[in-house]
Parts: C-alpha cells; sequence; structure tokens
C-alpha cells in the first residue's frame, strides 16, 4: 500500500501529459467545423516556464569576432573618439581636403592633422617681376582642441624667388596661426560650415617678398556631401586687411572645390580660385598684389582681380594618410591675371 501510494502521483503526472499531447494532437471543434484556438496568458506561461529564452532580446549580441560585433566596435570607438586632439568625427575626417591656395583656402572639418605642401608657380612674362617662379616648401598644422574648435598653423617654411626683375633669392616664409569653429553641423544632411580667423606674422624674409605686412583675416567655409560622402564640395571666403593700410592691400579671396570618388580611396578634384584687390597700399607702384603668395602692398592693385582653376586628385593611401596632387591654370588673360600663369601643388596629408 505505501509502495502504491507513492507511485500514484508520478502516475497521475504521466496521464495528464499523456491527456495534454492528445488534446494538442486533435484539439476540439465547434459545432461549424471551425477549430477552437485557446488563448493563454503570456506572463503566465512565462512564470510557468521560466527557462523560456527571449531570442529577439538576444539575437543582437553578437558573439565576439563576428563580422557584425567588430563593426559595431568600430563605431563605438569612433563616437568615444572625439573632442581634444580627434576633434568631429561623424565620417567628416575621412572627406577629401582642398589642393591649391594651401595658405588661405580653409576646410570646415575640426581634426587633428599635419599636411606637408609643395608649390611651384610660373609668372607670366607681362608682370612687373618679368618671367620667373617661387617654390614653397613648407609644414601646416591644424589641432581639435574640443569638437567645434580647432587651432590652424596656416603659414610657414621657405622659398625660393627667381625673376627676371630681381634675379634668384630665397628666404624663410611668414608664420600664420589663428582659431577655427565648427558653427553649424548636420550629420544626416553631410554639412558643416564654420568660420575663423588668422593673424599673419611678418616674421619671413624681404628678398621673398614676405615680412612687408602685419596681417589679419577672416573667413567662412563650408561643405556639403551627396553620394553617402561619395562627391563633396567645399566653398570658403576670406576677408584679408594689413594692421596699416600703407604696407598692404585689402583682399576678398574666395574658393570652390569639388570631390568626386572615382574608386575607392582615389578621388577627382576639380578647383576654381578668385582674388579681387579692393583697397591700395602704399608700397610699389605696380598693378599687381602678390596673389595668395604675399601682400606686397601695391598702389595701382585696387579694382584688378585674378582667377584660377585646379585640377587634380586625391589619393588615400592608408587610413590616416592621403596625397593630393594638382595642376592650376589660368581662367582669365595672363596679361591681366596678376602674377598667375601655372602653378602645380602636392601635399601629403596626416590625421589623427
Amino acid at each position: 500500500m505505501l509502495r502504491q501510494a507513492l507511485l500514484l502521483p508520478f502516475a497521475l503526472g504521466i496521464a495528464a501529459n499523456a491527456a495534454s499531447a492528445q488534446e494538442s494532437a486533435n484539439p476540439p471543434t465547434a459545432p461549424d467545423g471551425t477549430w477552437l484556438v485557446a488563448l493563454r496568458d503570456d506572463a503566465a506561461k512565462a512564470e510557468s516556464q521560466p527557462w523560456t529564452m527571449n531570442f529577439a532580446a538576444i539575437q543582437d549580441e553578437r558573439p565576439a569576432g563576428s563580422p557584425g560585433a567588430e563593426q559595431d566596435e568600430e563605431q563605438d570607438d569612433e563616437k568615444e573618439k572625439s573632442g581634444f586632439l580627434y576633434g568631429l568625427r561623424k565620417g567628416f575626417e575621412k572627406k577629401p581636403r582642398p589642393l591649391d591656395a594651401p595658405l588661405y583656402f580653409e576646410d570646415p572639418y575640426i581634426n587633428t592633422e599635419v599636411r606637408a605642401l609643395y608649390l611651384y608657380h610660373t609668372f607670366p612674362a607681362q608682370t612687373a617681376l618679368g618671367r620667373g617662379d617661387v617654390q614653397v616648401a613648407a609644414v601646416q598644422a591644424r589641432i581639435a582642441i574640443t569638437d567645434r574648435i580647432q587651432f590652424i598653423a596656416t603659414e610657414d617654411g621657405y622659398s625660393w624667388l627667381d625673376t627676371d626683375t630681381f634675379g634668384k633669392d630665397s628666404g624663410l616664409m611668414d608664420l600664420a596661426m589663428g582659431l577655427k569653429f565648427a558653427l553649424l553641423v548636420d550629420e544626416e544632411k553631410d554639412f558643416i560650415l564654420s568660420t575663423g580667423g588668422r593673424y599673419t606674422i611678418p616674421a619671413g624674409d624681404r628678398d621673398v617678398f614676405k615680412s612687408l605686412c602685419r596681417e589679419w583675416s577672416v573667413f567662412a567655409t563650408a561643405a556639403k556631401g551627396w553620394n553617402d560622402g561619395k562627391t563633396n564640395v567645399i566653398g570658403n571666403v576670406n576677408f584679408r586687411q594689413p594692421f596699416n593700410q600703407a604696407d598692404g592691400n585689402t583682399i576678398i579671396s574666395w574658393d570652390a572645390h569639388l570631390n568626386t570618388e572615382l574608386f575607392e580611396d582615389f578621388s577627382q578634384i576639380i578647383e576654381v580660385h578668385g582674388l579681387h584687390y579692393t583697397q591700395n597700399g602704399e608700397r610699389l607702384a605696380v598693378p599687381i598684389g602678390g596673389l595668395d603668395y604675399a601682400n606686397i602692398g601695391s598702389q595701382r592693385a585696387a579694382g584688378h582681380m585674378a582667377m584660377w582653376g585646379t585640377f587634380g586628385f586625391r589619393w588615400r593611401i592608408v587610413e590616416q594618410i592621403s596625397l593630393g596632387v594638382g595642376y592650376g591654370f589660368p581662367l582669365r588673360p595672363t596679361d591681366n591675371n596678376d602674377i598667375f600663369e601655372s602653378r602645380v601643388v602636392a601635399n601629403l596629408n596626416f590625421r589623427l
């Protein structure tokens, strides 16, 4: 009797499970032949089966090392890499940078980078300088202070000048530095607008037309991307003013840039540049002003302008290093285009 009493609960449990299985296999029907569906309480079911796993809740927890998990980790790392030194990421750091007019064409991006540049520029024979050329080698630095503020050092280096009028000379460039602020950032529309200012210190050699003018300048620059960032435009406007009007010319310059990705890590670049002299200085009685290379304070430059285009490319060698090369050509007759005849530019950009 005792053994039967102990086995009775197990027998009843087995019978109940068998009945439940039979009911699931042959559910009851209504008089009209439709199947009756039993409604189950999800909460009660969860309590009765605490071992049930919520697959939807865990399916996004990808195993470590899987492609999806690796991509998520990279995105998280990019979000963390912002602010001091890293600046503003959000994909803007990968955009191709401008090529020509390197001393004054400022892009709107905020990050830390070092740019080594070389420029070879030829003068037309019709100018007061006579036929000749100038070569510039320099290193620019841009340092992100926050994700919206950047320190810029845009002029330094060394130049070699060779003209029919003045012969051959070489010497140091001036120094220019300032700050840039990102005013408007729209990640969804791939748009950024920045503004800033710079101060030029006359620390160069006069033999190469430097150390002639203490100058301040302000600028506004914006960029817009399309096609998942494969096509981008950059626009920039500068206002340059000498501290002493007798020493230099007042200048307004503008730059427009278009880059299009031809294939992965390689973009074609087209640029247009313009420069307008709005006020004379009191130095040389010539109708040229030095373009974007120098500010010589000409007495007869006001009302004159220069325009040129640049065609080139930028190749991203690795993630943080890119090479840009371009050729500049006049968009006005060279006898009325300041000191511009032709130009070759190259820069190697290293970013954090």
